[in-house]
C-alpha cells in the first residue's frame, strides 16, 4: 500500500499497518481452521463437562500447537462441577488438618505429666484430673465454667487484649490448686501452647526465690521477668505464710506489670483476710480487685484426707 497525501508514511503508520497484515494472515475462524505451518493458533470450540457422569456443555479454548497438540490438553469441568471440587478440596484440607490436630492433641496428652511438671507442677499431686473429672459435688458447676471461661478468653487473646483472672478462694485442701492445674492441663493439650507460655507457682517457694536472690541465688530481674511475660501465669495458695517486705514488694511489680493478663490465683483468705493476716500485702491485694479477678468461691472439705468406706 503507497502513502497518500492525506497520509504521511511514519514509524507509526508502517508498524500499524505490519500488524494489521499480519493478523489477516494468522487469523481463522471455526475450530476447525488449519494453522499456517510453524504458528500456534488460538479456537474455541464445543465440548463435554469431562466429570464422570455430567455430560454439560462447556466452552474450550485451547491454543492448536503445530504439532497437533492443543493446550489446555482437555476441555474444562463446567462451573457446577469446578465449584463441587473446590468444596471437595476444601473438605479432604480440612479433614486432614483436623487428623492431624487430633493425633499432636493424642502425642501431648500422653506426655502430659512431664509438661506440666517442667512448668513447675507437683505431677505426684496433681496433674492428672481433666476439668470434665474435677469433683463438682461440693462447689456446683461454677469453678468448673468459669475455669472453661478463662481458658476461653485465654486462648483468643493477642499480646494487648485484656482478660480478667481466676482468684480461686476456699478452705484448704479442698481442690483449688487441683482445679487450676486441670485448666493449665487443658490449655497445653493444645499444640499452639508450649512449656514456655505457661509459668505456675507455688506462693511460699516463689517468696523463698525472690528472698534468695538478696543472697546472691539468682536474679530476681530473672525470675520477674519470666512471670511478668508468661501467657498464663498461675500462684498457687497466697497468703498463708507472712511475707518479707522486699519478696512482698516484687510480687506485687509482677502483679502490677501483668495487669489484666491471663493469671490464676488460689488462696485460703479472701483478700480482706489476707491484707488483714498479712499488712505487707496490702498493694498486691489491691491488685486482687473485681476489676482484674473473678472470684470463684470453691466449696468442700479437705480432699487430702480420704473418707473411709
Amino acid at each position: 500500500m503507497v502513502a497518500t497525501e492525506t497520509e504521511p508514511l511514519t514509524v507509526a503508520a508502517v508498524q500499524a499497518r505490519l500488524e494489521e497484515k499480519r493478523r489477516s494472515l494468522s487469523t481463522r475462524s471455526g475450530a476447525n481452521a488449519s494453522p499456517t505451518r510453524g504458528s500456534i493458533e488460538t479456537a474455541t470450540d464445543s465440548a463435554t463437562c469431562p466429570t464422570d457422569g455430567c455430560g454439560a456443555s462447556v466452552e474450550w479454548t485451547y491454543q492448536a500447537l503445530p504439532n497437533g497438540h492443543r493446550l489446555p490438553p482437555g476441555p474444562p469441568r463446567c462451573p457446577e462441577c469446578q465449584e463441587r471440587a473446590r468444596h471437595e478440596e476444601h473438605d479432604q484440607r480440612l479433614a486432614a488438618d483436623m487428623a492431624r490436630d487430633r493425633e499432636q492433641r493424642e502425642e501431648r496428652q500422653a506426655g502430659m505429666l512431664d509438661l506440666l511438671r517442667t512448668i513447675g507442677v507437683n505431677t505426684r499431686e496433681h496433674g492428672t484430673v481433666t476439668l470434665g473429672e474435677w469433683d463438682t459435688s461440693e462447689s456446683g458447676p461454677g469453678p468448673v465454667d468459669e475455669c472453661r471461661r478463662f481458658i476461653r478468653e485465654a486462648r483468643r487473646a493477642g499480646p494487648h487484649d485484656a482478660v480478667r483472672g481466676l482468684l480461686l478462694v476456699g478452705t484448704m485442701g479442698n481442690g483449688k490448686t487441683q482445679l487450676a492445674v486441670s485448666a493449665i492441663r487443658e490449655l497445653l493439650e493444645d499444640p499452639a501452647w508450649g512449656t514456655a507460655d505457661v509459668v505456675f507457682d507455688n506462693a511460699t517457694t516463689l517468696m523463698g526465690e525472690l528472698q534468695d536472690t538478696y543472697g546472691g541465688e539468682g536474679s530476681a530481674l530473672t525470675i520477674k521477668r519470666r512471670r511478668v511475660h508468661a501467657r498464663v501465669w498461675v500462684l498457687d495458695d497466697l497468703g498463708s505464710e507472712r511475707p518479707r517486705e522486699d519478696p512482698a514488694r516484687l510480687l506485687y511489680e509482677i502483679l502490677n506489670a501483668r495487669a489484666l493478663a491471663p493469671t490464676i490465683i488460689t488462696s485460703n483468705h479472701t483478700p480482706a483476710d489476707i491484707e488483714k493476716r498479712h499488712p505487707e500485702f496490702a498493694r498486691v491485694v489491691s491488685r486482687l480487685g473485681s476489676a482484674y479477678f473473678e472470684g470463684v468461691r470453691v466449696q468442700g472439705a479437705d480432699r487430702r484426707y480420704r473418707r473411709a468406706g
